[in-house]
């Protein structure tokens, strides 16, 4: 059983490693098109960081393997530039990162799919662009990475109250392109932590994702 679900998250990690749409090479490889005519420097950047980008999101074998969040953070700011040459002036990124914290252990791919889908779900849909930002605190006897943007929200997310304490809905139950990608993340987390992702959204206000880690295992 334990082998099972083992390579059930393995599978996990695979589809999450699948997600880079056609559509984003598209728009990268534009941008890095159109910007060779105009700016060399920033042509050859955009290049640079899609290679560190392919890299970073397939080089991860399997989902027992643990990387430190500095990697991942790594990957996420790669990301974030990446999308920043789309976005231009729409995008906005803030990272808070608690001292320590960048040495964390975490499963490889847990965090970065999720600012992936605060910027295209989030904010992607709203003409004047948003915030993304990025948390990552120890508090409780966990460790907790907090992804809040202040974009179009989704509907059948409240704060509902939890056994733990906290507000906010698990990830179960969510339906949709959005909650694809949340529901695989959460599996991931029950299988390594028993614990679920917690999120807050409304409708034209934004959304919010907590992951928690217990800091004794992690």
């Amino acid at each position: 059983m334990k082998e099972s679900l083992a390579k059930a998250v393995d599978l996990e990690v695979a589809f999450l490693q699948s997600q880079i749409k056609p559509h984003f090479l598209y728009n990268v490889l534009n941008s890095i098109v159109a910007s060779s005519y105009t700016d060399a420097e920033r042509s050859r950047r955009l290049t640079t960081d899609l290679a560190d980008y392919l890299r970073g999101s397939f080089r991860f074998s399997n989902a027992d393997h643990r990387i430190t969040f500095e990697e991942e953070f790594s990957l996420i700011r790669t990301y974030v530039e990446i999308e920043k040459a789309r976005f231009k002036d729409r995008l906005r990124f803030e990272a808070d990162i608690a001292e320590g914290m960048l040495s964390v252990s975490i499963p490889p791919l847990l965090i970065q799919p999720l600012v992936e889908n605060a910027i295209r779900h989030g904010i992607g849909g709203r003409v004047e662009g948003g915030m993304v930002r990025l948390s990552a605190y120890e508090a409780d006897g966990e460790y907790r990475f907090v992804i809040e943007d202040d974009g179009v929200g989704m509907a059948g997310v409240t704060g509902n109250g939890r056994p733990d304490g906290q507000s906010g809905q698990s990830a179960v139950g969510l339906d949709g392109r959005q909650g694809v990608g949340l529901l695989n993340i959460n599996k991931r987390l029950k299988y390594a932590y028993g614990t679920e992702l917690l999120m807050e959204s409304e409708p034209g206000r934004g959304t919010k994702v907590t992951v928690r880690i217990p800091a004794h295992v992690a």
